[in-house]
């Protein structure tokens, strides 16, 4: 699904897409998702064991202490496992299937490779089929690789000069580097400074042709349109789930003084979830009596992201201090469904977008959240515009459309191919 959004529309730019994946016999695609690639050849090949249900998808399920992987192993050890595997465990199962998936490949006969990540070993499969066949070579870090500290903080030190040389390797080979912010380009560049690498900046994107919603996204970027109805509840929308790089602890942490400074507030205010709480945000919530302000409810597909997401007052924006420069997919669905968002971030790249595209604030200080949260339930008990910065700039927001960003893409394709 990585490549999804730049598949679909490819076409309509001249390029015939094929995607070649890890096959997962445990996922199924959505109606939507089905009818939209149904023009589209996927190449997958089969590994013996299918962990790809384990994802860490903001919508997936967690895989908490316990929860066990199809073959009975326990997931904490295997990701105990993953996580001090040279590159990643995907790597031998790309190095068993290569004679097939070149196989494939040659049938294709590509004109340019494209290869994400992660996992970072279907970078280094990229470079291997890129150079057998002959043709250009684009490296998409969509997430950074040995500059993630969420990745690197719990490597041991052997594990991580592998993962360092592999990427240079990779960095070496490319044509071309993408990646999806500015500034964690400016960082592989300075990393690597000596290579001299070539590097795109294509950001992530909403997509209007996923969503069921029949309106038109640009009907949605109007102030007025965002007037409800009087409530006495501030409704707070979290579309995932609150996981590791984007813990709950930040808003927790200002209901629990929103709850000093004025205790009816609190119950005033609910924060709506797309799948558990962890076990440590459970136990948090539990520790600071605030269990009824969260509501976990279940996963939704991709299509139904703006219906759901325009019940909320807020959109939230959670992100743990250390994947820095890498903005969460969920924001481009905040972007296209009209709503309000609040960040608790420290992630310069979110509070500029915010600012650019002029659809909410990013506040990094707790006083000033819980002033704001005060204000906004005051505000919706009256049926009145919340008091957060909302002047939505259509122009900007369609920057990020799908189409948009392909067609960006489709440049980068023409100019390697000699289009």
């Amino acid at each position: 699904m990585r490549p999804f959004r730049f598949a679909i529309h490819l076409r309509e730019f001249g390029w015939e897409p094929t995607i070649l994946t890890i096959a997962s016999p445990g996922a199924q695609l959505t109606d939507k998702e089905a009818h939209l690639l149904k023009d589209i050849r996927v190449l997958s090949i089969a590994s013996p064991i299918d962990r790809t249900f384990r994802s860490e998808s903001q919508l997936g399920t967690p895989s908490g202490k316990g929860v066990r992987s199809r073959q009975g192993a326990p997931a904490s050890w295997i990701a105990a496992l993953d996580r001090q595997f040279p590159v990643d465990t995907w790597l031998p199962l790309f190095a068993a299937k290569f004679g097939t998936m070149l196989r494939q490949a040659t049938e294709v006969n590509p004109q340019v490779v494209w290869a994400t990540g992660n996992p970072w070993s279907s970078l280094v499969a990229g470079q291997w089929l890129s150079k057998r066949l002959g043709v250009p070579y684009i490296a998409d870090f969509r997430d950074p690789w040995t500059l993630s500290e969420v990745r690197t903080r719990k490597k041991w030190a052997w594990v991580q000069r592998i993962d360092e040389r592999a990427e240079r390797r990779v960095v070496a080979g490319a044509d071309v580097l993408m990646f999806q912010t500015r500034r964690m380009a400016d960082a592989y560049r300075e990393r690597y400074a000596r290579l001299d690498p070539a590097t795109v900046v294509i950001g992530n994107s909403f997509d209007p042709d996923v969503f069921d919603d029949p309106i038109s996204v640009e009907s949605r970027f109007n102030r007025e349109d965002v007037l409800l109805d009087p409530s006495s509840m501030l409704r707070i929308g979290f579309f995932g789930r609150f996981r590791a790089i984007s813990p709950a602890m930040p808003i927790m942490d200002v209901l629990v003084e929103l709850r000093k400074r004025q205790a009816s507030l609190v119950e005033r205010v609910c924060i709506h979830s797309f799948g558990p709480l962890s076990e440590t945000d459970a136990a948090q919530a539990r520790a600071h009596g605030l269990e009824e302000q969260f509501v976990c409810e279940d996963a939704v597909p991709l299509e139904r992201a703006l219906s759901t997401l325009r019940r909320f007052d807020l959109l939230l924006v959670i992100t743990d201090m250390h994947p820095r420069h890498v903005v969460p997919a969920k924001i481009f669905e905040y972007l296209a469904a009209g709503r309000p968002i609040l960040s608790l971030s420290s992630n310069l790249e979110v509070g500029e977008m915010l600012q650019r595209t002029g659809t909410g604030i990013q506040i990094q200080d707790k006083t000033a959240a819980v002033r704001l949260l005060t204000d906004c339930i005051h505000a919706r008990e009256f049926g009145q515009p919340l008091p957060i910065p909302f002047d939505p700039k259509p122009e900007e927001i369609m920057r990020h459309d799908a189409r948009a960003t392909t067609r960006e893409f489709v440049r980068t394709l023409d100019a390697l191919a000699g289009r």
